[in-house]
């Protein structure tokens, strides 16, 4: 995504039966995958690094671990599992608190359907 005074951010989302379900972000002069809450922006990309991070998001997101907690967020009635890599909290899950849905990253979808390829 490039903002409107040049800024690159890499994102890539997680993608459960169509929908996206969280983001991870990415550093846009390594590729390397961030954890969350750190939004490194570089004012451009290398084209090899987004396509070394296209051919590795499987692998990437295979590789996630869920770790053994939840947080319960009230306003939205879900509960919130963290997902790591590396040891770093990469994304969170949202889930309903019936425990069997996956709640839908809505802006993430926004942005995957404006810009997402």
């Amino acid at each position: 995504m490039t903002g409107l005074r040049g800024e690159v951010e890499v994102k890539a989302a997680i993608v459960y039966d169509g929908t996206a379900v969280a983001v991870l972000h990415f550093n846009p002069s390594s590729g390397s995958i961030l954890p969350l809450g750190i939004h490194v922006v570089e004012t451009g990309v290398s084209p090899q690094i987004i396509e070394n991070i296209k051919r590795n998001l499987a692998t990437i997101v295979s590789s996630l671990k869920i770790l053994n907690g939840a947080e319960y967020r009230a306003p939205e009635s879900a509960w919130c599992i963290p997902l790591a890599s590396k040891n770093m909290i990469v994304a969170h899950l949202k889930i309903y608190t019936n425990g069997i849905h996956i709640i839908p990253d809505y802006p993430a979808n926004q942005e995957m359907q404006a810009y997402g390829k």
